[in-house]
């Protein structure tokens, strides 16, 4: 979402008098103090106030700082949450709004670009839902209508105009602009400048990233030609190093203008400096071997272990090095005198002729070029694959050629073995992930400098693990090649196929998407039908057919909105979002979206504060027994972000296994139930806490001893702490938890198992580690009541904890036939909404019998 100003500021001057009457009808409805429309700076937190409620007439074209955080919220969320108003810097008129609350709404043009935004002023802390409702709707009648006062404003087609042929004209010559406001100390770039850069255009550049791509020495170089440029006010042009989006350091031509004002002193004063910047790396790179080329030549042909002749413009060997001998078997003096043609084989004569006459007759003083991947002949006929490098210089008023023949008979075989092992599948000979994510961005590159879509797609076959299982890894890897070859097959050029990770395709258009191109969105429209037809269609194994189960999931966007971790960020979500739906079809498809992308972002960024914020609580689920008694609770962290509201675990706590947040979470949640048991404890309250412990969290080295210093510090009594542990820790950390558990339970901690019986079972870890209770996966549960028959596997389970002696708990008690079917079956505790919902600490605590004992 890019920030815009200009349209909406161009409005101000115009009566608006609707709006005027929408900002108070809303300030009456939430009793609020002040109601304010301002126009959005995308380089400045000093925003104008265009309207306000009749009462506050007299702030309007007063302007106010809106913080960043704040600006940041408009395309996060339609209406914020009440922010602090010692946030915002208000005009004297509206100094007393500094002690109350503000709630903002960004307010977007037909593009989706903010330009402005509402601004609340409220007494109160928490808005009611009523209050909510009233500002959604205002927000919304005044975005409505100042859409159609743009749209009737001839300003607004003038602008695009212009910034349509400013980035034009940068787009061909390959000039970009920058502008530095020194009172902000904000830059601002044109559209060249951020695809020079690598950086994707409209993001907000600061001072320190505009300088990140410059190494030391041209960041000090800038500086003295800016303080200098400051203190004598007038223009400045260097060339200085830089490094571009690939990490290659280049060169940069840089000019700056200063631009003035007159201060009440009446003393010039420099308030902007603004100017130019240009690649001139190919022209450093030539001037620089320009110099004393003679003498480059003579230490060529001296020290070179490559075949080197120089030959005239008609193409005869004037002279030889001694490595011809070695890399083509003529003796130097055989090839001197001779016509270069000797050299070049019949089957390349036409190619390599026609490179070598054109730069033959070329008339610029000094030029080079390389002729890559050609074959010359050998004096014994046979034929030797070289790099071909030419380059001119002038010797008593002749031009003379440079001729390097580079052998590449073994680089080229070891090149092409590293190449093809670096960059492309060994089972399907497909490219990999590497070069669709180096694709990819190309395709990006293109569509966000000419304002077109891009188009991929990335295909998860869903049961390949399961020919895996009942045929083999062999078997798997011939399916894959097998739907490798439909790919291609199916789809040619513009399309490209890649292999992803175990299982998944990647299907790249690497053209660009435009809406003229009719062409195009017929050949996009046709894949669906292509995949479902030609693609995902059965295959044959040991003469039996077999159906492919695949999720196709699309991504189409606009090129200025995209980057590669963005596009594939949206391809995995989609693929997660379809596989927790449980979709059982051949091929389903799923139109990946970039609307969570933001949020993705946000609440990853976020999750680094929200303990020491305070940000997090937790809910207890209490469990049962059958006779009704509570013997436990199993503990729930909750998440209350102060912008985004309430964030549910399954949102973020995948987020927060990405990093090392899950372990802070974890970390949290055992101290805050350490403290909950003593508190209970010493109100002469007795019960057991249940918390969930991830596989990365577990896994630490610092794990015991944390968990040991938490028990210490609370005091937590013997047997009233359980650890809920994943099959998946157990069976894939088994030799990394086994001492950790046995610690820990020595201690009194006990151990179950969460979702038992939904993994690989693996019976050994219930032999040898401290296992005292299992969870059965609520998917049994409500398997069974769909079926209304006892299932096998559950049979199977209960037996197993019967043999081992476990405590088993059912979890995902939704109706009595359920919690009537699981006393039946045995159960020793229940779980589940049918009984009771997870509370807050202060209601279950009020369900706790003072003298109740914790269960074993």
């Amino acid at each position: 979402m890019q920030l815009h100003d200009g349209l909406l500021g161009s409005l101000q001057d115009n009566s608006l008098p609707e709006i005027t009457s929408r900002l108070s009808e809303a300030k009456v409805n939430m009793e609020a103090t002040a109601v304010l429309l301002v126009s959005i700076s995308p380089v400045s937190t000093r925003v104008g106030i265009l309207c306000c409620d009749d009462i506050n007439a007299d702030s309007e074209k007063e302007s106010l700082i809106m913080p960043k955080h704040a600006q940041l919220l408009l395309s996060m969320t339609e209406v914020s949450a009440t922010l602090p108003g010692s946030d915002f810097e208000w005009p004297k008129a509206l100094i007393n709004c500094a002690n109350q609350n503000v709630i903002v709404g960004g307010i977007k043009d037909f593009q989706g670009n903010i330009i402005g935004a509402v601004l609340i002023v409220l007494r109160c802390h928490q808005l009611t839902s009523q209050q909510k409702h009233y500002a959604s709707i205002a927000r919304q009648q005044i975005e409505l209508g100042l859409q159609y006062k743009l749209i009737q404003h001839p300003f607004t087609d003038k602008l695009a105009e212009k910034i349509q042929l400013l980035n034009e004209i940068g787009r061909i010559s390959h000039v970009g602009g920058w502008e530095l406001d020194l009172h902000a100390s904000l830059v601002s770039w044109t559209r060249e400048t951020y695809l020079l850069f690598g950086v994707t255009p409209g993001r907000d550049i600061t001072v320190e990233r505009a300088l990140a791509n410059f190494p030391q020495a041209s960041r000090e170089k800038i500086a003295k030609a800016m303080k200098a440029s400051r203190k004598s006010m007038s223009t400045f042009a260097l060339e200085v190093e830089y490094i571009n989006a690939e990490g290659y350091r280049r060169w940069l031509k840089m000019t700056g203008t200063p631009q003035t004002d007159t201060t009440h002193s009446h003393q010039e004063k420099v308030y902007r400096i603004y100017g130019s910047v240009q690649d001139i790396t190919e022209h450093k790179r030539l001037s620089d071997t320009q110099h004393n080329y003679t003498e480059y030549l003579s230490t060529i042909l001296d020290s070179m272990a490559d075949a080197l002749v120089t030959i005239d413009v008609d193409g005869t060997v004037i002279t030889a090095n001694n490595s011809v001998e070695h890399v083509l078997g003529y003796d130097a003096d055989e090839l001197i005198g001779q016509d270069i043609g000797i050299l070049v084989p019949k089957v390349e004569s036409q190619n390599t002729k026609e490179h070598l006459e054109t730069f033959m007759k070329g008339d610029r003083k000094t030029t080079k070029a390389s002729l890559e991947h050609h074959f010359v002949s050998h004096k014994n006929g046979g034929l030797i694959p070289v790099d071909i490098s030419l380059s001119s210089f002038h010797f008593d008023m002749q031009k003379r050629i440079v001729v390097v023949f580079r052998d590449m008979s073994v680089r080229k075989q070891l090149a092409d073995q590293v190449y093809q092992a670096a960059y492309y599948d060994s089972i399907t000979q497909l490219p990999n992930t590497k070069l669709f994510d180096k694709a990819l961005k190309g395709v990006i590159r293109k569509a966000g400098v000419t304002y077109a879509d891009i188009y991929c797609a990335q295909i998860a076959i869903d049961n390949i693990s399961q020919y895996k299982q009942a045929f083999g890894q062999p078997t798997a890897d011939y399916v894959m090649r097998i739907l490798a070859s439909r790919l291609t097959r199916t789809f040619s050029k513009p399309f490209a196929i890649f292999r992803g990770a175990e299982d998944n395709f990647y299907l790249l258009y690497e053209d660009i998407i435009t809406e003229e191109d009719k062409d195009a969105q017929k050949t996009i429209d046709a894949v669906r039908r292509q995949f479902t037809d030609e693609v995902c269609s059965d295959i044959t194994l040991h003469n039996s057919p077999h159906k492919i189960y695949a999720v196709v999931t699309i991504c189409q966007l606009k090129g200025m909105k995209a980057n590669v971790s963005k596009v594939r960020h949206m391809l995995e979500e989609g693929y997660k979002q379809l596989s927790r739906d449980n979709v059982n079809t051949p091929v389903v498809f799923h139109s990946a979206s970039s609307v969570g992308y933001d949020r993705y972002n946000f609440i990853r960024q976020s999750l680094g504060a929200a303990v020491s914020n305070h940000e997090l609580f937790i809910q207890l689920q209490p469990q049962y027994e059958s006779d009704g008694s509570m013997v436990c609770a199993e503990a729930l962290v909750r998440w209350q972000h102060p912008q985004l509201g309430l964030i549910t675990p399954a949102e973020f706590i995948p987020i927060a296994e990405e990093s090392d947040a899950i372990v802070e979470i974890g970390q949290w949640v055992m101290n805050e139930c350490g403290k909950l048991l003593y508190e209970c404890n010493k109100s002469g309250l007795r019960t057991r806490l249940s918390i969930n412990i991830s596989a990365k969290h577990m896994a630490r080295a610092d794990f015991t001893e944390k968990m040991l210093a938490v028990i210490a510090h609370w005091n937590v009594p013997k047997g009233s702490l359980t650890i809920e542990l994943r099959e998946a820790v157990l069976i894939g950390s088994f030799a990394l938890v086994r001492n950790s558990m046995k610690e820990l339970a020595d201690k009194g901690v006990s151990f179950s198992i969460d979702h038992f019986g939904s993994g690989n079972l693996n019976l050994s870890y219930l032999r040898d580690l401290c296992i005292k209770e299992v969870k059965l996966d609520r998917h049994f549960i409500d398997e069974e009541d769909k079926i209304g028959a006892q299932s096998p596997l559950l049979n199977s389970i209960f037996d197993i904890a019967k043999i081992f002696e476990l405590r088993t708990v059912a979890e995902g008690i939704e109706n009595t036939t359920q919690f009537n079917d699981a006393i039946k079956r045995g159960c020793h505790v229940f779980q589940g909404y049918f009984l009771d919902k997870p509370l807050n600490v202060t209601d279950w605590r009020a369900k706790l019998p003072v003298k109740q004992h914790a269960g074993g």
